[in-house]
């Protein structure tokens, strides 16, 4: 998810509503949840089935059967704001992007407010690259060019 701390109207995370919803159903369905957004949480190991609740800047190395994606616009808003080139710029939201699209075993929900981004066109883009992929690999390609 976005930047919790993030102060502007346009950075306005989801943060706070997420975790009250996550609390609701964690007392009616007896879940587990651990926030991982403060830094104090961490170094907490989740059992198996806790559901997690992390900002993408921290997500490499973490993996789960199913994962929702909410405040993607976010992610590009803290991606142009490093400072570095114009040209670097685009670097830096592919490859959290992808880092994030690529945290699921199973399933991956995108949940996207009512605002056109770049982070379109980079699902476009990757969503494309990866069906080239398969389709160039499939066996069944291989087998008509015989």
């Amino acid at each position: 998810m976005g930047d919790p701390t993030s102060r502007s109207k346009e950075e306005i995370s989801n943060y706070n509503l997420i975790i009250a919803c996550l609390e609701d159903l964690q007392n009616k369905f007896n879940l587990e949840v651990l926030d991982l957004v403060p830094r104090d949480n961490r170094r907490n190991m989740p059992r198996e089935g806790t559901i997690r609740v992390t900002r993408y800047q921290n997500v490499r190395g973490l993996s789960a059967s199913h994962v929702l994606l909410f405040d993607l616009s976010q992610l590009e808003v803290w991606c142009d704001s490093i400072i570095t080139s114009s040209s670097e710029k685009k670097g830096p939201l592919r490859n959290y992007g992808y880092i994030a699209l690529s945290r699921s075993r199973v399933s991956t929900v995108l949940v996207f407010e009512n605002n056109q981004t770049e982070i379109e066109r980079f699902l476009e883009e990757s969503l494309l690259m990866v069906r080239q992929k398969v389709l160039s690999t499939s066996p069944i390609n291989h087998k008509d060019k015989k």
